[in-house]
Order: C-alpha cells, then sequence, then structure tokens
C-alpha cells in the first residue's frame, strides 16, 4: 500500500507485482489483425469504386419510407426471434435468462458484427457475453454452439436444395454440386463428433496438451452438446424458429429493394440468398466480403 491507499491482494514484492501487469499482444497476433481489417477495408474500398455512387445516391434520394419503417420493424422482429430460440436451448439446460436479457445481447453483438470481418468472431463475442450473465458458463456456451449448429444444417440444407434447383439455368453445374457436397461433409462431420467413443480417444490427448483444467471444462461442455439428443423439442422448436426467419429475411431483402424502387422476381431472390448466407457463414477471415462480392454479381440478372 502507498499513500494510504491498501491494495486488496497481498503483494509478495516487485516480482509479483509485474506478474499482475496485463500481457499485451504478441506482435504476430497484431500484425494478423492489422491484415484482416486492411484487406476487408481494402475489399470495401473496390466495391465502393466499381458501383456508380451518383446512381446509388438517387436512389436513396427515392426512398419509400414507409416501406424502410417496416424493415425496422421486421429487423426488430427477427432479432427478438433469435434471442427466443436461444432461450429455447438455454432452457432445456436450466439456464434461466429473461428474453430480453437475451435480446440485448444479440443486439449488442449485432453491433459488433458490422466490423468484424466474419461471422465467428460474432459467435465468440455471443458466448462470452452470455456465459457472464449465466450461473452455468458452460451450458450457457453449449447452449450456444448447439444454436450455430441447427443454423449451419438449415442453411447448408436449403443452399444445397436452392443449388440443385438453380443448376444449369442460373447456376454452373460445378458450383451447384459444391453446396450439397458441404451439406454432406458437415453432416458427417457432426456425426463423427457426435460419437461417445470420440471422448474416449480424444480425451487423453487433450489433457496431455491442455491440462486438467481446461480438459475437465472441454469434458463438461461436449457432455452438454451430447445432452441436447434427449431434448428433441427444444431443437425442433430452435429449428421451427430458425426456419421462420430464414423467410422473414428473405422479406426483408424483397422490401429493401421495393424501398429503393427496385423490381425483383422473387423466385429468383429465393434461390440467390441461400447461396449467399452460406458464403458470409465462412468461418475465415476475408472469406465472408469475398464470397459475398462473387454471388451477389449473378442478382443483377434478377433485377
Amino acid at each position: 500500500a502507498e499513500d494510504g491507499i491498501r491494495d486488496l491482494v497481498r503483494s509478495r514484492g516487485l516480482g509479483d507485482v509485474y506478474k499482475r501487469q496485463p500481457l499485451s499482444k504478441p506482435p504476430r497476433k497484431r500484425l494478423q489483425l492489422l491484415i484482416r481489417v486492411g484487406l476487408s477495408l481494402g475489399l470495401l474500398t473496390v466495391l465502393a469504386y466499381s458501383i456508380d455512387l451518383g446512381e446509388m445516391g438517387q436512389l436513396l434520394v427515392g426512398l419509400r419510407w414507409e416501406i424502410f419503417a417496416l424493415l425496422i420493424f421486421l429487423t426488430l422482429f427477427e432479432r427478438l426471434l433469435s434471442a427466443w430460440k436461444w432461450q429455447i436451448l438455454l432452457a432445456a439446460h436450466g439456464s434461466a435468462l429473461s428474453l430480453w436479457q437475451l435480446f440485448r445481447i444479440q443486439m449488442t453483438t449485432g453491433c459488433f458484427s458490422m466490423f468484424l470481418p466474419s461471422a465467428l468472431g460474432v459467435d465468440v463475442l455471443r458466448m462470452v457475453a452470455i456465459s457472464q450473465c449465466s450461473s452455468r458458463p458452460v451450458q450457457a456456451v453449449a447452449a450456444s454452439a448447439a444454436d450455430r449448429f441447427i443454423s449451419l444444417t438449415i442453411n447448408l440444407l436449403l443452399a444445397a436444395i436452392t443449388a440443385l434447383i438453380a443448376a444449369g439455368t442460373y447456376l454452373a453445374w460445378p458450383m451447384a454440386i459444391v453446396f450439397p457436397t458441404l451439406f454432406c461433409g458437415f453432416i458427417g462431420v457432426v456425426a463423427v463428433l457426435t460419437q461417445p467413443a470420440l471422448n474416449r480417444w480424444v480425451a487423453p490427448l487433450v489433457h496431455k496438451v491442455l491440462g486438467e483444467s481446461i480438459t475437465a471444462k472441454l469434458r463438461e461442455l461436449y457432455a452438454s452438446l451430447l445432452a441436447y439428443r434427449n431434448h428433441e423439442r427444444a431443437l425442433l422448436g430452435n429449428a421451427a424458429i430458425f426456419a421462420l426467419m430464414i423467410f422473414i429475411r428473405m422479406v426483408m431483402v424483397y422490401f429493401q429493394a421495393l424501398a429503393l424502387n427496385i423490381q425483383v422476381d422473387p423466385l429468383l431472390l429465393a434461390l440467390v440468398l441461400p447461396l449467399v448466407w452460406v458464403a458470409l457463414m465462412l468461418p475465415i477471415s476475408i472469406g465472408g466480403p469475398v464470397s459475398y462480392t462473387h454471388l451477389t454479381l449473378p442478382t443483377k440478372r434478377i433485377v
């Protein structure tokens, strides 16, 4: 203690003081972050130069504000549904978080997602936020992971179906085959990961590399994920709400076009959007923006 200020934790000397200092990020990590942010900003700059800003300004001037107000309502309603489907999975494990708490987390992390280069960072933010609010943090993280698995499954399935429908007409067959392949590969990986025998094979290796404490947390997380196999109603409820969210998102994109006085074929839009959404879920840093830029180019044919 100095100058009459008493430390809450007893210090064991100067070395202990240095140990308490926060560790700075390694230079390599900082460099990777700067590269990712720089690439994302560069892609946005290229996109800005590839469009007619004057034409975009004319579209914004003619914005239909009544449809814009409806879009705000639909956006908030879609976020509320997202919090609800999350709450269903949390309740299955006994986490009593209110819908309002989850809605605030959704809105806060959604704001950060506008500045993150991929969807993976948003999932991490949500897991951290909900683990701090819940008395059962491991089960809360398991609910977030299960929610992402269900979303991925439905999105990949829908993309596989729409790709096969659009194959040969709006999408080349080699590209169309990619989406059913991704879906089958994802289902195969999930099937392997949910095998109880995997825990017996992998646990000793994880224990050797990460230590007892982290291994115990991972084992609890894995058991919480497998426990959802006994909560079919929660899984079906989550999937049903997400299917409704997909429909609302399609309606929102259609209304966005109408708000700007752009005529869009709803059927062709429904074929394109699932493919774009799958690209946006890519976990790599710049894969989302790059794929979005390329896959949205065919939408010019449906306007």
